[in-house]
């Protein structure tokens, strides 16, 4: 747990996607508070990727949105419009 300007990060993994990963990090403060981090790294940018903190509020609307992906996915497999979400990584087009 590297520790900087008294707060302690956790490392909670890493999510490979088609174009780059996400770095999910908890960021726990000197007083107690703790948010989420989500870094999107973008091979193709010259900043390297986009960050982004959040709390609970936050959370929520992530599990939230996971669960609608996973009932349109579900929905659109079910009509036929689908076969299957893409598996493993691609290559750069």
């Amino acid at each position: 747990m590297p520790i900087a300007n008294d707060q302690v990060e956790l490392d909670l993994g890493t999510i490979d996607g088609r174009i780059g990963q996400i770095n999910v990090t908890l960021v726990i403060m000197a007083d107690g508070t703790a948010h989420v981090r989500l870094f999107a790294h973008d091979p193709t940018s010259r900043r390297g990727g986009e960050g982004i903190y959040l709390g609970i509020d936050g959370l929520k609307e992530l599990f939230a949105m996971t669960d609608h992906i996973r009932a349109t996915v579900d929905r659109l497999q079910g009509q036929g419009q689908i076969r299957a979400l893409a598996s493993g990584h691609f290559p750069l087009r």
